[in-house]
């Protein structure tokens, strides 16, 4: 009885607990097409190592590569790169077979515990992929829209998530910014994301079906966009004027434009002929928004 009891505890150890998160179903890619896979994981693994498996069954798959250590497959094919700011590691992968390939995510737990997994497949064909984008790494900026077409060839229910929340109800926004999918067009989808943030980075998945394709976004700060509402943003609360200390003279803005009103005897005769907001000639007593 006791040798029993032995396996059946080792058995259940082997399924070990998924603190790692992936797509949910199947990404499909061309043959020969690059394709990255984001693998989020727990504050805790922060500094371990993570690797990427690939077989059908865990206990017999092979590791591809590590984050500390060189893959042996031609350079290139395999790829690996960890955020632990983000808490994701990402796999880039070029297969080279058709048919279903069984891939793991996986973090290095130490000798006294098992590794943390979590399985993720590819659907390899020739031809374009049934479920296609141009590309995979998206950048936007801080207030803006962006849009982001997909071809499909599959059919299914339909949906925009960002990663470790996709199991959650789609209400039309995620992290504050607003988005939509546009199917006007038949076996295109465009999605659409407004009024976006710097926390509204990071990887997101659209699906249909069973098919997943993850998409990253950067969002960068656009200067000039941010300046201006700046400004805007100063003249909604009421300061639409700059007085100067001398009570003879009074600078009105207007958009983007400033104009001297009066100007007395008393001012410098230079302040005639150059524009207030000259950088060249900046008057001593005036505070630049």
């Amino acid at each position: 009885m006791a040798p029993f009891l032995v396996i059946v505890v080792t058995l259940c150890r082997l399924t070990g607990t998924h603190g790692i998160t992936t797509v949910s179903e199947e990404v499909s890619v061309e043959v020969g097409a690059t394709v990255s896979i984001p693998c989020l994981y727990k504050p805790s693994h922060k500094n371990l190592v993570k690797y990427l498996c690939k077989g059908g069954v865990w206990l017999s798959c092979d590791k591809i590569i590590t984050t500390n250590s060189k893959s042996s497959f031609p350079e290139g094919q395999y790829t690996i790169s960890d955020d632990p700011d983000q808490g994701v590691f990402t796999v880039s992968i070029i297969s080279q077979e058709e048919g279903t390939q069984t891939y793991w995510c996986a973090v290095e737990m130490g000798f006294s515990k098992l590794d943390e997994k979590t399985q993720f497949k590819l659907f390899v064909s020739k031809g374009k992929s049934s479920l296609y984008v141009d590309q995979q790494e998206i950048t936007g900026f801080a207030g803006d829209s962006i849009n982001i077409s997909f071809d499909s060839k599959t059919h299914g229910k339909r949906g925009w998530c960002i990663l470790g929340h996709c199991k959650e109800p789609q209400d039309g926004f995620i992290e504050g910014s607003h988005y939509s999918i546009d199917a006007s067009k038949q076996g295109v989808f465009v999605v659409t994301m407004k009024d976006l943030d710097m926390e509204s980075s990071g990887w997101y998945i659209f699906f249909q079906g069973k098919l997943n394709m993850p998409i990253h976004l950067t969002v960068a700060v656009n200067s000039k966009t941010m300046n201006t509402r700046k400004f805007k943003s100063v003249a909604s609360k009421g300061i639409k004027k700059n007085i100067l200390p001398s009570t003879s003279t009074t600078v009105s803005t207007l958009s983007d434009e400033v104009s001297t009103k009066k100007i007395t005897e008393k001012e410098p005769d230079v302040l005639r002929s150059v524009p207030f907001c000259s950088p060249r000639l900046p008057h001593p007593n005036v505070s630049y928004i």
